[in-house]
């Protein structure tokens, strides 16, 4: 399933909020198991606000993306350190939502 994205920001902020620890639980509990991956159906079912540049946590997930990805598999330990802070900001983002 595709996404759309207008800028590469509000691509990563998806890629962000999608691959967090907390979302993709909840995505794995929703799913069919099925190995055609995740449908479209699912992913509605939860809440991934529009990219917002002016919202602190937005652009932070977007930037902590952008460096996960850049690092690669070059530095497994900064990687990780990126997606718990990935995970730590996405917990903000749905507490402030709640």
């Amino acid at each position: 399933m595709f996404v759309p994205a207008k800028t590469a920001k509000e691509a990563h902020y998806i890629c962000a909020v999608l691959n967090s620890s907390s979302v993709r639980e909840g995505l794995r509990m929703l799913s069919s198991k099925s190995k055609s991956g995740l449908s479209a159906s699912i992913i509605r079912k939860i809440r991934l606000d529009r990219y917002d540049s002016k919202n602190p946590l937005h652009k932070k997930l977007s930037q902590l993306s952008q460096k996960a990805h850049s690092l690669g598999d070059k530095d497994i330990g900064s990687l990780r350190k990126i997606e718990e802070d990935i995970n730590k900001t996405v917990k903000q983002l749905y507490k402030t939502k709640s």
